[in-house]
């Protein structure tokens, strides 16, 4: 599948870098450089970007909100905020290399993937199999084996912190 991801450039600018992601996908060459400065400096959330799309905050416990972001999905790509412990430990799962050392390491008492900190951002693509399955690009990982697929179900109970950015 061609797709255009975008490693981000620092180890601390994947939000720079997923809004990177979107506006290419949509046919806008933009610079990381050029986002970071206008997000001014890290650590980020997903809602400093609302000048780069739509951004929305959402209770990723709500059945609603996850709706609307499938809905949002539907239409096209969105950034969307992740916790970095399951997003490192399935790139881990996977293979994934990364010139800017681990992602996230698991907090005393838990398991990698349960540990949510820090927050991550990541790019979904498109839901397949039968609405069972994410794939998503995630910046912080070289291209070469992405887009990468978790499961539905898995992005709902340990990955999404409710932030959602689409164009």
């Amino acid at each position: 599948m061609p797709h255009r991801h975008h490693l981000q450039e620092r180890p601390d600018s994947c939000v720079a870098a997923s809004v990177v992601i979107l506006h290419n996908n949509a046919g806008q060459n933009i610079s990381e450089a050029l986002v970071r400065a206008q997000l001014g400096a890290p650590p980020l959330d997903l809602s400093r970007a609302a000048s780069f799309g739509n951004y929305r905050c959402m209770d990723f416990t709500k059945e609603t909100s996850l709706e609307l972001l499938l809905s949002i999905l539907s239409a096209d790509w969105c950034a969307v905020t992740v916790g970095g412990g399951p997003a490192a430990a399935r790139a881990g799962a996977q293979g994934w290399t990364t010139p800017h050392g681990p992602l996230a390491t698991a907090l005393p008492g838990y398991s990698l993937t349960d540990t949510a900190l820090p927050h991550h951002v990541i790019v979904l693509t498109k839901l397949a199999d039968a609405g069972d399955t994410l794939h998503y690009l995630d910046p912080y990982f070289n291209a070469a084996s992405q887009p990468g697929q978790v499961e539905l179900v898995e992005f709902v109970q340990r990955w999404w912190m409710g932030s959602v950015l689409a164009l």
